[in-house]
């Protein structure tokens, strides 16, 4: 399972990721084989499912200005997606 920024889809849904900037392959005589793209390599996709939506912990903002009274302060969560690799990465 890995944690991302939130990606807009319905958890238990299947998502196809295609922006695939690096693939690592083991080759036939057992030593692996790395693409790297320019930025990205053609016809590599991976599949994951969404398991679920949560919150990151809470982050505090403050901002003030020496001398002027002013305090600004802010508490923020950041939305992130919990997901599961189906299938790793695949070069078509």
């Amino acid at each position: 399972m890995y944690e991302t920024y939130f990606i807009r889809a319905v958890p238990g849904s299947k998502v196809r990721l295609n922006r695939v900037l690096l693939l690592k392959e083991k080759g036939s005589g057992g030593e692996f084989e790395v693409s790297v793209g320019q930025p990205l390599i053609d016809g590599a996709y991976a599949e994951i499912t969404i398991l679920e939506h949560l919150k990151g912990e809470d982050q505090i903002i403050f901002k003030h200005k020496k001398k002027k009274h002013y305090m600004k302060r802010w508490i923020v969560n950041q939305k992130l997606t919990r997901f599961r690799v189906d299938k790793p990465l695949v070069k078509v």
